[in-house]
């Protein structure tokens, strides 16, 4: 497994191409349409099954983190990637408020299923500009998180908004996998 995860975490130098954040994406042109948000969370998906299936979480998935390059997304930000065995020790809450799976609030936990929320409230943001849950401070967004549904992706499609209500399910078990995201017949 160390080779393995050095493989994973090398650090790669690759030529500048034309590209932008997610999050820099929705505020200077606003949310995307829903065939490119379906694109975007088939990418992610795509990105990160290959870290699940070694039992390695992202641990801190977020707009900002995901690049949108012209041939696709590129994930950054796996300098705190941590392994689904171990616990971070302290009492510490990791990662970024807006993309906080209820699980990882209340233990800590960063696991597979904790990148899946993230990609779902990535999907909600994408799609409306407006991140799921919203407070005046982390602790309301937060509170959010754990005790409310998102609100309604209304004028999206049915199934899409399925999608990302699957992504956001409070139940980690019920959430797909980045594997199930990710088409068979894909390169």
């Amino acid at each position: 497994m160390p080779a393995l995860l050095h493989h994973l975490f090398r650090p790669s130098i690759k030529p500048a191409a034309r590209s932008r954040s997610l999050e820099q994406r929705i505020e200077e042109k606003g949310a995307l349409p829903v065939e490119e948000v379906v694109a975007l969370v088939r990418d992610v998906a795509r990105a990160l099954a290959p870290y699940h299936a070694h039992g390695v979480a992202h641990g801190d998935l977020k707009a900002s983190q995901v690049e949108m390059r012209d041939e696709g997304v590129e994930l950054h930000g796996f300098g705190t990637a941590i392994s689904t065995t171990t616990r971070t020790g302290t009492d510490v809450l990791r990662g970024t408020p807006h993309y906080l799976a209820p699980e990882v609030i209340v233990s800590g936990s960063a696991t597979p299923a904790a990148d899946l929320y993230a990609l779902g409230a990535l999907a909600y943001f994408a799609a409306t500009g407006r991140h799921a849950f919203e407070g005046s401070n982390p602790i309301e967004i937060c509170e959010g998180h754990l005790y409310q549904r998102p609100p309604s992706l209304t004028g999206a499609p049915e199934w899409f908004a399925w999608l990302v209500e699957a992504l956001l399910d409070k139940d980690p078990a019920r959430r797909p996998t980045a594997i199930e995201l990710t088409p068979r017949h894909a390169a």
